[in-house]
């Protein structure tokens, strides 16, 4: 596509470098909205990295398909991300829940993010056999 020896005369850069600039605004749209609401932690190691780079760009297009063709009201991308984040842990929250020896503060904390009542359930008195 960019064969010619043409150079910008007032910039003296080629033609290729001034189709880039032209049309990067949308990397850099991308890299801004990844940035601004973003999922890395800090670790030394490069897999991770590329990880959290991969989640929040699919958490950015996600967003962008969703307000696209979803029939529903039109959310910000923080709403999304965090509306995202709830269900993606609902179910595992709910697994946790299963568990009998789960701290009561947590099991709380659990239910009230699950939306489940907080009244325990009455577990029936041991029997005494003679």
């Amino acid at each position: 596509m960019h064969h010619s020896e043409f150079n910008d005369t007032s910039t003296g850069k080629p033609e290729i470098i001034l189709f880039y600039n032209a049309t990067k605004s949308g990397v850099e749209t991308l890299d801004m909205k990844c940035s601004n609401y973003s999922t890395n932690r800090k670790t030394r190691r490069w897999p991770l990295q590329i990880f959290y780079y991969v989640l929040a760009m699919c958490g950015s297009n996600a967003c962008v398909l969703y307000n696209m063709y979803s029939k529903a009201e039109k959310l910000a991308r923080h709403e999304f991300v965090k509306n995202l984040g709830i269900s993606l842990a609902t179910p595992f929250m709910k697994k946790r829940l299963t568990i009998h020896n789960l701290l009561d503060k947590l099991r709380k904390h659990i239910q009230e993010a699950v939306g489940e009542d907080h009244e325990k359930e009455a577990t029936p008195s041991a029997s005494v056999i003679n």
